[in-house]
């Protein structure tokens, strides 16, 4: 990613990786957050605003509907996906709007294999405030992250043999 290109955020908290992104897009780069709370959408503002970034976005979707731009050169998630009930649908329309040589770059959070099924209950309330709930341990994005990575890579694969599909068929 450099200059020019578009990012998201998907899940972008308080807006912490939005001054970063945004120094590394340039002035004529986006970048956009997406999340799900108004409370630390404000925070966003904030911190985007009092960081001169004036070409970030952010946005409050219900997820599903996520609708990202055309041809995003990278997509970032920090501990997000496994908070997102549908991240199935996100981590599948992140794909298919990155542009070729696009990154999806993950850093989320599961259990490891040998905790105790009787302390989950405990992590609703560590959870909660950040929009998750004790669901999330069965949530496991990785799985349609590297779905998603192994079509986007033949998909440009493709694309790089055969030119670009002006149909619309891609």
């Amino acid at each position: 990613m450099g200059p020019g290109d578009t990012a998201v955020d998907a899940g972008c908290g308080t807006g912490h990786n939005l001054p970063l992104l945004a120094e590394a897009m340039g002035p004529t780069g986006r970048v956009i957050g997406a999340d799900l709370t108004d409370a630390t959408l404000e925070q966003t503002g904030d911190r985007v605003c009092s960081a001169g970034s004036p070409r970030s976005l952010w946005c409050r979707p219900t997820w599903r509907p996520l609708q990202y731009p055309e041809d995003v050169r990278g997509i970032i998630a920090c501990s997000s996906l496994t908070v997102i009930g549908g991240y199935a649908k996100v981590i599948e329309r992140g794909y298919g709007a990155l542009g070729p040589g696009g990154r999806w770059v993950v850093l989320d959070y599961r259990l490891p294999r040998w905790w105790p099924d009787r302390l989950i209950s405990m992590l609703g309330p560590v959870s909660a405030p950040f929009g998750g709930d004790t669901s999330m341990v069965r949530r496991h994005p990785r799985e349609p992250i590297q779905e998603g990575a192994a079509r986007h890579r033949s998909r440009n694969t493709t694309r790089a043999i055969h030119g670009p599909d002006t149909t619309g068929q891609d």
